[in-house]
């Protein structure tokens, strides 16, 4: 299960300049498939179904949380084609050692 009170959502929860409701939700959905170290793919249609919205909606979720430096977008699958994406690293981990 998702810690809601980790670094990376208390900051998401606060800036509404941009990350949007839906942006939000994509990452509370998305963040428990990433972690720090290794990117996954992300597949539009896994995020948009349960949502009930076009692929179109959650990839400009995806772009703004790329953008606001929520996800890191890595690269594409060779044999899929699918963007992988990973965490940030958590400010809290790093000063730990």
């Amino acid at each position: 299960m998702t810690n809601l009170l980790a670094p990376l959502f208390r900051v998401a929860m606060c800036d509404r300049r941009t990350v949007t409701d839906f942006d939000f939700r994509v990452l509370a959905f998305a963040a428990p498939m990433l972690d720090e170290h290794d990117a996954r793919p992300l597949k539009l249609e896994a995020i948009a179904v349960p949502f009930a919205v076009d692929r179109s909606s959650v990839a400009r979720a995806l772009r703004r949380l790329v953008a606001a430096g929520f996800l890191i977008r890595v690269d594409r699958e060779d044999h899929t084609g699918v963007w992988r994406y990973r965490l940030p690293r958590s400010p809290e981990r790093s000063a730990g050692g």
